[in-house]
């Protein structure tokens, strides 16, 4: 029997989530030292003397404080205001195009600032600042703070209904799990009370008497940076706009802002990428993640590894690995499984009923909107995982509980046709490819974004979907009047027992390989539930000698899909074949192809133990 599962705690989760936080370092070392980690003296009265002959000017020398060893030929044309700390500057930095310069400070105007070994070259306004050895700030119009900031902490990013009620207030460190947990708890609970509480705390701890620029870090070119924290080896280069933000950064995931990016009260994690003219307010983006081209997004939850290019994003929660690479809308979509693709034209977001924009959508794992496909809110696919909404298809309004399904539109039909499973059965290759593909582009240094394609939630929901198809009988043809788990599309006979097929053979396969892979947990538990359910009367060494077999007929479904593709192309183009490598040769082929053959050698070394 399975040990019960704990309930999940977010106050828990925040206060696990930001142990050893570098916003909660640098805020402590503010109000114990307000300095950075150097020894500092008055300036003697010749270094003064000599700091005005190069053009810097100050009104009280005796509030500039300067490490030992400081050289004055480092600082020219600089007006100091208030209390500054200024090392001793030697070395050079690195600019973009590999292009050094030595550290000191040429034409600025510094108030109240922490100016560690680092490189300072016009800048109209540099105010309570603490900025670390080796960085870079180049030719950027203000670089200021209000001395109150947290960063972005507690920032309530709308997601869901555009109308609100699914608040999500966002910190530096927040995962998508704990994002998910909140906007699928909207309504008062002790849970979320304990939270918020929590989050108050934190907020309060982390704000910080200064802005903040990390060890390496660059900001060049940039025209306003305003309350942020910008973490080590960091770029900020060319933005419009970049205020109220927490940059968390490091030298092997360091996160960029350039190329016009106007970012605002926003939380970016190691490695995102905001690039391209992306407008980005009220939002977390989670480690790897980015916007570029154009992309708008506006109070959103972006998961790991998933960038939004030219498209619009808007009161949106996205799992990892989200497709969004052309012109499309995306509006009031909870989609925490994320893996899906998001096609050109795609209008996810027709909520606005005439009346109020409070209705939301919910795809479902690995779903696909095609080029120019429509759905009318509210729809709810999150029961459909791995479903294609074909081109150009319009989906009313309805809740689907049918996997592996293609959701398209045919002539002359008010509803859409929906076939369950005929991505499994039909088209193999894209199941095969996403996950191979997904795995590859997981970014995340911890990688934790690998899922195997049949893992327990999913097969789960297949287990469902089967059962519901299985008592469906008696009929021709199905609608979501006579099938609930339509939801919103329309069915035939036919389509119904080849869905009861496919998932029937996914469902074994995935047993099978569970059984064969003998690892103990839930997805064995489960495997052997199933099998002796489905097969009560032959022992699991029997039944795995049917694995290889189905691993083999997986291999011909890729296979026979990715010829498909080939078919069709040849007889488009006289070149085809000169670009394209024969489906034999494809590396997803040859991938279904080396685990079936694995898994036929496991088989036999295990009859012969």
């Amino acid at each position: 029997m399975a040990a019960p599962t704990r309930p999940y705690l977010p106050s828990a989760a925040l206060r696990r989530l930001v142990r050893g936080s570098p916003l909660l370092a640098s805020a402590a070392a503010l109000r114990e030292s307000g300095a950075l980690p150097f020894r500092t003296r008055s300036l003697t009265a010749p270094e003064t003397l000599e700091l005005e002959r190069q053009g810097c000017v100050c009104q009280d020398w005796t509030r500039v404080r300067v490490q030992e060893g400081f050289d004055c030929a480092s600082v020219r044309e600089t007006t100091f205001e208030g209390d500054v700390s200024l090392a001793r500057f030697s070395g050079t930095v690195m600019l973009p195009g590999h292009v050094s310069l030595s550290t000191g400070i040429r034409r600025a105007h510094i108030r109240d600032a922490v100016i560690g070994n680092c490189c300072i070259h016009d800048v109209g306004l540099i105010a309570r600042q603490v900025i670390h050895d080796a960085a870079v700030v180049f030719r950027v119009g203000s670089l200021v703070s209000s001395a109150t900031s947290a960063f972005a902490t507690g920032v309530k990013v709308q997601v869901g209904l555009e109308t609100g009620g699914r608040e999500v207030p966002i910190f530096a460190e927040m995962d998508m799990e704990l994002a998910t947990w909140l906007a699928s708890h909207p309504g008062p609970s002790p849970e979320r009370a304990a939270f918020d509480e929590a989050l108050a705390q934190h907020q309060d701890t982390v704000r910080h008497a200064a802005g903040f620029v990390g060890e390496g870090a660059l900001i060049c070119n940039t025209a306003t940076v305003r309350n942020a924290w910008i973490g080590p080896n960091a770029r900020v280069d060319g933005a419009q706009l970049v205020r109220d933000v927490a940059v968390l950064s490091s030298i092997d995931a360091p996160t960029q802002i350039r190329d016009g990016a106007v970012v605002e009260h926003a939380v970016l994690q190691h490695g995102v990428q905001i690039r391209t003219m992306a407008v980005v307010r009220k939002a977390l983006f989670c480690e790897a993640s980015g916007a570029a081209r154009h992309a708008k997004i506006l109070d959103a939850v972006i998961g790991p590894n998933t960038e939004i290019q030219e498209g619009e994003v808007t009161s949106s929660l996205l799992g990892p690995l989200v497709g969004f690479h052309h012109q499309s809308l995306l509006i009031a979509c909870l989609w925490p499984e994320g893996r899906g693709n998001v096609g050109h034209g795609a209008a996810l977001g027709s909520n606005h009923t005439g009346r109020r924009a409070d209705q939301e959508l919910r795809p479902g794992e690995g779903q696909f909107f095609g080029l120019c496909s429509q759905v009318k809110f509210p729809a709810n696919f999150s029961e459909s995982p791995w479903t294609l909404v074909a081109t150009g298809t319009a989906v009313p309004p309805g809740r689907m509980r049918l996997p592996f399904s293609l959701v398209s539109s045919e002539p002359g039909q008010d509803l859409p046709r929906a076939r369950p499973g005929w991505m499994w059965l039909h088209n193999a290759y894209a199941l095969e490819r996403a996950e191979l593909k997904l795995a590859s582009r997981d970014r995340t240094r911890s990688k934790s974004c690998l899922r195997p394609l049949l893992h327990p939630a999913l097969l789960e929901i297949v287990q469902r979907s089967r059962a519901a198809l299985l008592e469906a009988t008696g009929r021709d043809a199905w609608d979501p009047s006579s099938l609930p788990a339509l939801g919103m599309a329309r069915m035939t006979e036919s389509d119904r027992k080849e869905a009861i097929s496919a998932y029937t053979e996914c469902l074994t396969l995935a047993a099978l390989r569970a059984l064969l892979a003998g690892t103990e947990g839930d997805a064995l538990a489960w495997a052997r539930g199933f099998l002796a359910s489905e097969f009560p009367d032959l022992p699991e060494e029997q039944l795995l000698k049917r694995l290889p077999g189905l691993e083999r007929l997986w291999v011909r479904r890729v296979r026979h899909s990715r010829e498909r593709d080939d078919k069709r192309g040849q007889a488009v183009f006289d070149d085809y074949a000169l670009v394209h490598a024969p489906a034999k040769e494809d590396e997803v082929v040859k991938a279904a192809v080396h685990r079936a053959r694995e898994t036929a050698r496991l088989v036999r070394e295990r009859e012969n133990a």
